[in-house]
């Protein structure tokens, strides 16, 4: 699983928004990106994007069927 992220998660409220596909640059489709202190989550689009709003420093967790950590 790649994951390519367009924005760092740094300072009160930031929008992260990223692709995430395989090696070979396939799109995964399903991919749920969640925010752990905020328990706010999302899954990714038919394109393998996403976009969430998070606030602080906060850890994300990705997490996908059929794929370890």
């Amino acid at each position: 699983m790649l994951l390519l992220l367009s924005d760092m998660v740094m300072g009160q409220t930031e929008i992260l928004s990223g692709r995430i596909t395989t090696t070979d640059r396939t799109p995964l489709v399903g991919v749920t990106i969640q925010g752990l202190q905020s328990k706010i989550s999302v899954m990714t689009d038919e394109h393998g994007a996403f976009t969430i709003s998070l606030k602080g420093d906060t850890t994300i967790k990705v997490s996908a069927v059929g794929y370890n950590n």
